[in-house]
């Protein structure tokens, strides 16, 4: 739901916060205020995200955490949701086409 209101959907971490002194602080930029209840959200998930450790030497890249490679694939999504999902593995394959993928994932042959 929150992402949805974020302005910074598809940036990379180190675009949507920076060092102050030696914490990272987060910069969440909003469409609109929240309402009440997205607030009481909002800081479930900042205190959510805040448990990353951030280092300042390491690269910022999109890892795929449901294959060992970290590469994102359709095989690794469906792999996933057949785990996950309840039912059929026709079921998971109707998934797998509603899922959403990184906005920058390629394609790659």
């Amino acid at each position: 739901m929150l992402f949805s209101l974020l302005l910074t959907q598809g940036q990379k971490v180190k675009e949507v916060g920076e060092f102050v002194d030696l914490a990272w602080r987060w910069r969440l930029r909003w469409r609109r205020v929240r309402y009440e209840w997205e607030s009481v959200i909002e800081a479930d998930l900042v205190m959510c995200i805040s448990r990353a450790n951030m280092n300042r030497k390491e690269k910022d890249i999109q890892v795929w955490g449901f294959d060992e490679s970290g590469i994102f694939s359709v095989n690794s999504t469906y792999e996933c949701l057949v785990k996950h999902v309840r039912g059929t593995h026709q079921d998971a394959f109707k998934y797998l086409w509603k899922a959403k993928a990184f906005p920058n994932v390629t394609t790659t042959t």
